[in-house]
């Protein structure tokens, strides 16, 4: 007796393909659009905004970890505890008036440390102003006498008096920082917003950069879940930044 087996199998190969460049640039630069054009167009080139910028996204970190700290503790009461498996996530909807909550106390607390700030700072330009003004009457006073007594013979090449140092009023220009509340509200809010924009988009977009294939949510199958966060974070920047010039006007 021969019994010959016959073997039918099949091998399914699914081919997983990366995340395409453009799809994670085009993503990347539509996430962070408003934040990086803010810093590099307005705010780069003046050091005091560049300081705004770091302190108002250190208060961000700080607001995101109270949320944290604040919305630990539902996560353990019986209620939620004993809930069924559809009501998972009730406890999430706390999440959201405790993130509001939080960050909207401490980019209010940034916006009164700023003006305390530039309280401190107008005091001492006004100081300084005041001494210039002192010792620039002094040389006037000066300057007036020598001239009278040396107009006629004076070289204007080598006179030292042509060659001066910069007036008081140059002085009192260059002290003058402009600690005025659109420059400073746009720098605090792209500092807040640039913090947002990394904490909840960087952690996405980094892995989705080396993970096979292209994520797509259940909520939404026609939309890659990079695309629909993408437009999430340039949304939330720009009402950071929003945010953060109502807030100067309501602190003021």
């Amino acid at each position: 007796v021969t019994i010959n087996y016959v073997l039918d199998v099949t091998f399914d190969f699914e081919v997983y393909t990366m995340t395409s460049a453009g799809l994670f640039w085009g993503c990347l630069i539509l996430a962070f659009a408003p934040t990086i054009s803010t810093l590099f167009v307005i705010t780069y080139s003046k050091a005091h905004l560049i300081i705004l910028v770091t302190t108002s996204a250190f208060f961000q970190l700080v607001a995101f970890l109270l949320a944290s700290l604040l919305y630990l503790p539902f996560r353990y009461i019986n209620y939620f505890q004993n809930a069924s498996s559809n009501n998972n996530n009730a406890s999430f909807v706390l999440l959201i008036p405790i993130s509001v909550f939080a960050q909207t106390v401490f980019r209010c607390l940034f916006v009164w440390m700023f003006l305390k700030v530039e309280t401190v700072i107008q005091t001492a330009v006004m100081k300084e102003e005041m001494k210039l003004e002192n010792n620039s009457n002094t040389e006037d006073r000066h300057t007036n006498i020598v001239n009278n007594g040396h107009a006629e013979n004076s070289d204007p090449v080598n006179d030292p008096a042509s060659h001066s140092e910069p007036s008081s009023s140059d002085i009192r220009y260059r002290l003058r920082l402009e600690l005025n509340d659109v420059s400073c509200a746009l720098a605090g809010g792209c500092g807040y917003g640039g913090m947002h924009a990394v904490l909840l988009f960087g952690t996405l977009l980094a892995s989705e950069a080396n993970q096979n294939g292209t994520l797509y949510q259940p909520s939404c199958p026609s939309m890659p879940s990079l695309v629909n966060s993408a437009i999430n974070c340039c949304m939330f920047s720009l009402l950071d930044i929003l945010y953060m010039f109502l807030t100067f006007y309501a602190m003021r």
